[in-house]
This record gives C-alpha cells, sequence and structure tokens, in this order.
C-alpha cells in the first residue's frame, strides 16, 4: 500500500512550481488531493494533471488564502465533502517587491504579510479546528531559507516566513497532544518561476546565489516535494514544531 492511500490532503497554492509538484506526489501515492489556488487557470491545470495519473484523484477549489471569506468557504466545503482532513501543506506566498529596506512600500508589506503570515494564520486555524475535531492529522507550513540567512532587497519577505516558523512551533505546542502534527519546510534556491523573477533575467544574479550553495546547484521541485511526503508521513513524526531545511546546507554552512 502507497503512504498515503486513502488521505484527504490539501494544499495552497498549488497552481504551479512546488505546490503543483507537491500535488503529483501526493497523487502518486494514494491520496486524494484537494487543489488550492487564486488563480483558477493554473490550479485546473494542477488538477487536470494529476487527472491523467492513474488512479490520480484530485479536485480544484478555487481561494485566496488572504481572504477570510474565501478560506472559510474552502474549508466548509472540505468538511461538507469529505468530513475529514488528514494532511494540510500551507503552501501559497509570494515574495512581494524586491527591493532596499528604505525603499519598500507600506503595499507591498500589507501584500506579503496578508498571504504569507494572515493566510497561513487563516489555513492553519482551520486545520486546527477539524484536526483537533478528528484526534489527527499533519500540518506542513512552508517557511524559506531567507528566514535563517536573509537576503538584500527581501525584509518584507524573510520577516513573513520568520513569523510563519514562530506560528509553527506554537501551533505544534497546542495540537500535539490532541494527536495533530506541526511542522514546516525551508525550501532554498528552487529552480521555480518565483526564482526566476527574483534573478530578473540576470544570469550573473543567479550565478552569485547559486555559488553560496554548499551542494552548489538550484534545488528542483520535486526535491522539496518529497520533502514535504516525508514530514507529512509516519517517517516524520519526530518532527514536531521544527523546520526542515531543504537547502543543499545554506542554513547551516553559511549562518
Amino acid at each position: 500500500m502507497s503512504r498515503f492511500e486513502g488521505k484527504i490532503v490539501l494544499v495552497t497554492g498549488a497552481g504551479d512550481g512546488i505546490g503543483r509538484q507537491t500535488v503529483t506526489e501526493f497523487a502518486k501515492e494514494g491520496a486524494t488531493v484537494i487543489v488550492s489556488d487564486r488563480n483558477a487557470e493554473a490550479g485546473q491545470k494542477t488538477a487536470g494533471i494529476v487527472g491523467q495519473l492513474n488512479g490520480g484523484k484530485s479536485e480544484f477549489v478555487q481561494a485566496d488564502v488572504s481572504k477570510e471569506a474565501e478560506v472559510s468557504a474552502l474549508f466548509s466545503h472540505i468538511r461538507k465533502k469529505y468530513g475529514r482532513l488528514d494532511i494540510a501543506v500551507n503552501n501559497a506566498g509570494i515574495e512581494g517587491q524586491v527591493a532596499l529596506v528604505d525603499e519598500q512600500t507600506n503595499e507591498n508589506f500589507n501584500n506579503v504579510i496578508g498571504v504569507n503570515v494572515f493566510g497561513t494564520f487563516l489555513c492553519l486555524r482551520e486545520e486546527a479546528r477539524i484536526m483537533k475535531a478528528q484526534g489527527s492529522g499533519v500540518i506542513v507550513n512552508f517557511a524559506s531559507i531567507a528566514a535563517h540567512v536573509g537576503f538584500q532587497g527581501l525584509s518584507v519577505y524573510t520577516a513573513s516566513k520568520a513569523a510563519v516558523m514562530a506560528m509553527t512551533k506554537s501551533a505544534a505546542l497546542e495540537l500535539i497532544s490532541s494527536g495533530v502534527r506541526v511542522c514546516s519546510i525551508s525550501p532554498g534556491l528552487v529552480d521555480t518561476v518565483m526564482a526566476q523573477r527574483f534573478f530578473g533575467g540576470d544570469q550573473e544574479v543567479e550565478k552569485a546565489m547559486t555559488a553560496g550553495i554548499p551542494l552548489g546547484r538550484m534545488y528542483s521541485a520535486l526535491e522539496i516535494a518529497r520533502g514535504v511526503l516525508f514530514a507529512a508521513s509516519d517517517d516524520g513524526a519526530l518532527l514536531v514544531g521544527q523546520t526542515l531545511n531543504l537547502d543543499g546546507g545554506w542554513a547551516h554552512v553559511k549562518s
């Protein structure tokens, strides 16, 4: 039997990149995956990819995690249709404006914090309510290597991901006695559309960033997805409140 056979899994921000790859890997291992994203076209494409798998089961539910009403509707749907939620991956996030701290805008701060922190909180709260009632479940939040080492031009993003790590620690302490495990993932420099936006098409910037990674390269979305599945599985049972760094040694060697 596959590790996630019969499990109901939610992945937010699943329209592309790590989210899409994570959905695909869960589906390959028998899970029914609820694909959520604010971009309907991208989310439906992800669900369609799963549908092409042999026995792949998924559905798309549109939701902007920064909007409380849309998050409430998402979880009302999950309760009504499935009656439970076994695993939740809070992956939805944005990098926002790349600019020095004295050039950052209030609008960018509110947008990034709204999605990365408030959005994670809204989902985490609903997931906790469902999972506490059923006495089981795993929640995997997405932090970032940026919260560990910092990056010029990303002060707001790094702050948002540090907040996610802190929230994860407190939630883990609160929920573990109810049979609910909470942990987080800190990906490093993943070869995704988000990374390419950060590079701005400048290959020298990309080379400089990659040179700082002890592993010597960027990572694939598949490598991160495999880490998520480990964290969500019984093999990751000791990950309670911890952040699993998937960064090729960046944070521990360079910090």
